[in-house]
């Protein structure tokens, strides 16, 4: 998997792309700090990418709006498809 490396900047399409990718899987269940293992971001970038792409937070230790599920799926790694 692919991570993004440390302090650098991602910026234009390619930054509203992953908010938009983070955005999808957060909205299937995925947990911040899935994501945040998942893409090498601190949980406050994943949480602002999340922000901004206005995503609805679930409150502190509420279960995933995935029913039949009641462990979510790690995404497959975010960063492979965007270009920095």
């Amino acid at each position: 998997m692919r991570k993004i490396q440390r302090r650098a900047r991602v910026t234009g399409p390619a930054r509203e792309k992953l908010a938009a990718d983070l955005k999808r899987w957060y909205d299937g269940g995925t947990s911040i700090r899935q994501l945040v293992a998942v893409s090498g971001r601190s949980y406050g970038a994943v949480r602002l990418l999340l922000q901004e792409a206005g995503a609805e937070f679930r409150p502190p230790g509420a279960p995933s709006n995935t029913a039949t599920n009641s462990t979510p799926q790690c995404p497959e790694p975010i960063l492979s498809r965007v270009a920095l």
